[in-house]
């Protein structure tokens, strides 16, 4: 699944639980949203280097 596709999801999640109208819940989500990608992509990016040499996203040198 995509970056794309995996914020769309968790945006539709999101706006389902913001009560309509609120616009300081909305923004407090949001922020959140942006501080679990931040924490999410930086745990991918810590894990490449644990990935086997024939892994499309290994940085070992062919």
């Amino acid at each position: 699944m995509t970056d794309e596709a995996l914020k769309e999801r968790y945006h539709t999640i999101l706006r389902a639980g913001v009560p309509k109208g609120d616009l300081v819940a909305l923004e407090r989500a949001n922020k959140a949203l942006q501080n679990i990608s931040v924490i999410l992509n930086g745990m991918r990016e810590n894990r490449v280097k644990n990935l086997p040499d024939w892994h499309i996203d290994s940085e070992a040198e062919s």
